[in-house]
């Protein structure tokens, strides 16, 4: 079954004037103190970008290349 808007009674908002005012201040605190929460991804950004100035951030890349490397050593290896 859909529900439609006007399945639902309409209600006016039954605040007065200083109840509003109150309300919205209290909306603006909010929003105001929300501004400085960071992100659920802020810290493993400041990882990654911590590893990347460091030079430990390990690209598939990387592993590929050291593989190979390693590959070569272990092939030069067995034929000595």
């Amino acid at each position: 079954m859909i529900m439609r808007k006007s399945d639902f009674p309409e209600k006016k908002p039954s605040l007065n004037v200083s109840e509003a005012e109150y309300l919205l201040e209290a909306v603006m605190r909010l929003k105001k103190e929300m501004e400085h929460i960071p992100g659920p991804n802020e810290g493993r950004i400041q990882e990654l970008k911590e590893a990347i100035r460091k030079g430990t951030f390990v690209t598939d890349e990387m592993i590929d290349e050291v593989a190979a490397k390693i590959a070569h050593i272990f092939l030069d290896s067995r034929n000595e």
